[in-house]
């Protein structure tokens, strides 16, 4: 019901491996979309989605002016729908899908919506459609012609653009350049009336204006009209239900009707530099260099369809090397990561074969169903022991492949190896034929995906490219660290996780902690049991100098315990006994039932004399399928850099299909002969972060010690009383219909736009653990190359308009001296009151605000990276003949060695040269206006108090130029 989701959100470099999604001849082949395994077996689904995907194969082609359509549709159905004619699917999974069908989302509704947490032209995760939005044709209706409705995702998902209308957390209305208030949306040739609506009796009336900012007031709705915008083609991105909207805003002065809005303050401008969505679209690489330009010729633009159902689950292959090199602790923590993947973290119902290979290859274990608890047993007494030979990963890859494919039903023309996972685990460069070049084309034939654990700094730099070739991740443990088995475990228990949306079938890792207990000593650590996963909780201990195991004691919340020798206190479980394996120098309590919620304490003590290495790894599945389980995926946006890259690590953090947010999350990151270093990612939509409050969490990382390989563990903590599910919709989604005007002109509400606050859920104290995987860096790390970080949030807002020349207030988070660490040099604020988009394109060629127009905050004092920067100054040779002016506004940062950021966000803002007059007395609290530029001349320079000063006493004794616009009058209209 609730449990199933999209697990691995398929950024383009990010969690996990790209659909097959291909373009090619003006169409889209291999279009992947997957059904939730939690829905019922319903054929409608199937028919509708055809029908809806044929219409908007149609609707893209018109769209993009005849450069592309849909030519070939997978629809993956679940493994438990047995009753329709199915293919066996060959190597499609729900986690890789494009799109998929599922349950209704708490932040959306049936709302369809896309994932998208890259920058401008980045695709997105995937699609989310609804079966009550495909079943449900008056669901449907509140968003246009499904065909169009799916083109405006599509342009989400697959060309990173964004929504150029009012989204969460955007102004509805805005001034305009040349002083009207229009509705935030594209083109502004749309036309419609803008009403005050109460919902809840379904009334509404004419918008009063607030006299403070000139807009209308909260609540107040733009309506577009189709009768007086129908004309108008533009734009899908904006209003794609109304029927006269076929293609996306553009730049072309000769259809000035469809053209950009560059003032709109919505997303699309915010993230996109205010370029126009088909100027983003024509420059994605479906578009570039001409590619699929248009083709008249094309008639037909129908899709074919393949439904098909997956004959497995997930097939692991294990690849181990025992060649001499791996003799001794290296192969004990080969084996005891091995053994944590075989016996808690693989899913349920999945397969495991296991191969070694030293000079040659050979077969451990063909693929075994993992069903029980005896079968984990089985192949885990099968892992290698002994360590000699030479070096042939060729060998054991083609070995794996073999093992794949025994027992495989080709009947249907699977190929077996499609989709298989190989786990790679080496330590050496290769010495021995055939070698990874020999074999590379087989690989990628085979269609299986490869992770590659690079277990040291002379691993074999050919597993990485292989991992990155075929969809998979690579990961690094370095041997001199103390963590080295702790990242080998986190990375055997991060490629386990289900890809077919069944997260009830899951490991999660709440726990992994490695140290060193002293002779004669105790170490005491606590592991929290959350509510929402409790069921199959194993505690492992490893420890890796002796063959004299180290006592241990579980204490639960109830104060009852386990333990490996007669329990003090209560015993939990009468008679249970934990397993030990001394030959791998293991301890383990596996719990029975549902684990008790609450803080878990263990207590670890050396055996006498001898100190001990000791690494624990906790792993528990979904209480129940009605709780959304608290999910963190992770991962990288460059893993190959050198001097002057920065690698953004991320964590996405959600509860269900919401965010989770003001969790405590850091990433580890372990460098060449040096101390880990530990960065805190955050979600304030402040670069390299997109969307404040969306559940994901990045830093940029730029303190390399030298070249070589890092690697990367992620912590997710939860905050009692902090954290919590949030279920404001800040993604990209489909515009709802608001209303409706009739032949008349009376208005018509669609009721389902009625706003709806859910809830949001406490999380309570959690903890999740995961691996990003390993990347390279290939620079000196001699120089300071790396500039401060773009600034993304920027706004502006005139600070008084009752004020003559009051200033403008900018805002903004403070970005860092390397990208998002420590703090930048200086500010630039330049302005212009001509062409805004010009800012992005000759920055240093507007007016610059020098420190005598600063009247609040000092240019050359930022604050630390992530600070709230707030800036008031004044603006210079204001035009005399207006009595308001459009201001376009950037900023950008600049660190002590003149790394200069890229310029942040444009913005625009109505200036009102002549004070407004407003009814009722103003009164000016001189008192405290003098303390504030008193402070303002300590902080930054005698320049400002002479210009605020001479604000003031001009704006006191001047006549107001200008009376009080009237607002206009409120008439009640009840809705039949």
């Amino acid at each position: 019901m609730k449990l199933a989701l999209l697990v691995g959100i398929a950024f383009l470099f990010l969690f996990g491996a790209e659909a097959k999604l291909k373009v090619q001849n003006n169409s889209y082949r291999q279009l992947l979309i997957a059904i939730n395994p939690e829905l019922e077996e319903d054929p409608v689904i199937i028919e509708r989605l055809k029908t809806a995907w044929t219409d908007a194969s149609r609707d893209l082609f018109q769209a993009t002016k005849k450069r592309v359509y849909f030519r070939s549709i997978k629809i993956l159905v679940p493994k438990t729908w047995t009753k329709g004619q199915y293919a066996v699917s060959n190597g499609e999974s729900y986690n890789k899908a494009d799109v998929i069908v599922a349950d209704q989302s708490p932040v959306y509704g049936d709302n369809p919506y896309t994932v998208q947490y890259g920058k401008c032209g980045d695709p997105g995760s995937y699609i989310h459609l609804t079966p009550g939005y495909l079943t449900d044709d008056d669901v449907a209706s509140s968003f246009g012609p499904r065909g169009k409705t799916i083109v405006h995702e599509w342009a989400h998902y697959r060309w990173g653009v964004f929504d150029e209308t009012v989204t969460n957390g955007y102004d509805p209305f805005y001034l305009s350049g040349s002083g009207t208030i229009e509705a935030n949306r594209c083109p502004v040739a749309i036309q419609g009336s803008n009403y005050f609506v109460d919902w809840s009796s379904g009334t509404y009336r004419t918008c009063n204006i607030e006299p403070q900012t000139m807009l209308p007031e909260d609540g107040c709705v733009f309506f577009p009209d189709e009768r007086r915008s129908s004309e108008v083609s533009a734009s899908m991105m904006s209003y794609q239900y109304l029927d006269s909207i076929q293609m996306f805003c553009h730049d072309d002065r000769e259809d000035a009707l469809n053209m950009h809005n560059r003032e709109a303050p919505n997303e699309h401008n915010r993230l996109c530099n205010l370029r126009s969505t088909w100027d983003v679209i024509l420059n994605s690489k479906d578009f570039e260099n001409e590619e699929n330009s248009p083709n008249e010729e094309i008639e037909d633009t129908s899709p074919t369809f393949q439904v098909i159902r997956p004959g497995s689950y997930q097939r692991f292959v294990l690849v181990l090397d025992t060649s001499g090199s791996m003799d001794g602790d290296r192969l004990l923590m080969m084996r005891q990561a091995a053994s944590t993947f075989i016996m808690q973290a693989a899913p349920s119902g999945s397969d495991i074969g296991m191969v070694e290979f030293e000079s040659k290859a050979k077969t451990l274990s063909d693929m075994v169903r993992i069903d029980t608890y005896k079968d984990r047993e089985t192949i885990n007494a099968l892992l290698p022991t002994s360590a000699d030979g030479g070096t042939s990963i060729g060998s054991g890859v083609l070995e794996a492949l073999e093992v794949l494919s025994k027992g495989c039903d080709t009947s249907e023309g699977n190929q077996c190896t499609n989709g298989g996972i190989l786990i790679v685990l080496s330590d050496g460069e290769e010495n021995e034929a055939p070698k990874l070049p020999d074999v590379y084309q087989d690989i990628i034939d085979a269609g299986v995906i490869v992770h590659s654990m690079v277990f040291t700094e002379n691993a074999d730099p050919m597993l990485q490219v292989i991992a990155q070739d075929t969809g998979g991740i690579w990961y690094f443990a370095d041997e001199n660290d103390e963590g080295a088995v702790s990242a080998l475990t986190d990375a055997f228990v991060e490629v386990a996780k289900v890809d077919d949306g069944d997260t009830y079938r899951e490991n999660f890792q709440i726990h992994s902690s490695s140290f060193t207990v002293g002779k004669y000593a105790t170490h005491t650590g606590r592991v929290t049991i959350d509510m929402t996963v409790g069921n199959n909780t194993v505690f492992n201990f490893a420890w890796s100098q002796y063959d004299i195991q180290p006592g241990v004691v579980l204490e639960a919340p109830d104060g009852c315990t386990y333990s490996t020798a007669v329990p003090p206190g209560t015993p939990c479980e009468p008679g249970t006994t934990p397993a030990v394996d001394i030959d791998l120098k293991t301890v383990t309590f596996a719990i029975n039932g549902t684990a008790q919620i609450g803080v878990w304490t263990y207590y670890v003590s050396s055996a006498g004399s001898y100190s001990e290495n000791v690494v624990v790894t906790v792993t528990s599945m979904a209480s129940d399928r009605d709780v959304d389980p608290i999910i963190v995926e992770s991962g990288m946006g460059n893993i190959n850099t050198t001097d002057g890259e920065a690698v953004v690590v991320y964590a996405q953090v959600s509860m269900g299909y919401a965010p989770v947010i003001n969790a405590d999350v850091t990433a580890t990151v372990t460098r060449p002969n040096e101390e880990p270093v530990i960065l805190v990612l955050k979600d304030k939509g402040a670069a390299p972060d997109v969307r404040k409050n969306d559940g994901i969490y990045s830093r940029y990382f730029t303190q390399y010690s030298e070249a070589g390989r890092y690697s990367v563990q992620v912590t997710v903590t939860g905050v009692d009383g902090k954290t919590t599910s949030a279920y404001d919709a800040v993604g990209s989604k489909a515009a709802l219909k608001p209303g409706s005007f009739d032949s008349n002109g009376n208005l018509n509400l669609n009721t389902r736009n009625t706003p709806v606050s859910p809830p949001q859920q406490v999380t309570g104290i959690f903890s999740r653990y995961t691996s990003a995987g390993g990347f390279s860096f290939s620079g000196t790390a001699l120089s300071d190359t790396f500039p401060p970080s773009q600034i993304l949030d920027l706004t502006a807002i005139q600070e008084d308009t009752r004020i003559e020349n009051s200033g403008i207030r900018i805002r903004f988070t403070a970005p860092g001296d390397d990208f998002d660490a420590e703090t930048a040099s200086y500010y630039e604020i330049r302005y212009t009151y001509g062409d805004i988009f010009d800012l992005t394109a000759n920055f240093s060629d507007h007016r610059n605000v020098e420190d005598s127009n600063i009247l609040a905050g000092c240019l050359r004092s930022p604050k630390e990276a992530g600070s709230d920067e707030s800036f008031l100054f004044q603006l210079s040779n204001l035009p005399s003949n207006t009595a308001e002016q459009a201001v376009g506004i950037a900023v950008r940062a600049v660190d002590d060695v003149g790394n200069e950021a890229i310029t942040s966000n444009v913005v625009s803002v109505k200036y009102f040269i002549d004070p407004l007059t407003y009814e009722g007395p103003q009164t000016l609290d001189r008192e405290n206006t003098t303390a504030f530029v008193l402070m303002i001349v300590f902080a930054c320079s005698t320049a400002g108090l002479l210009v605020w000063v001479g604000i003031l006493l001009s704006t006191l004794r001047k006549t107001n130029k200008r009376q009080q616009k009237t607002q206009p009058g409120s008439e009640t209209v009840k809705v039949a």
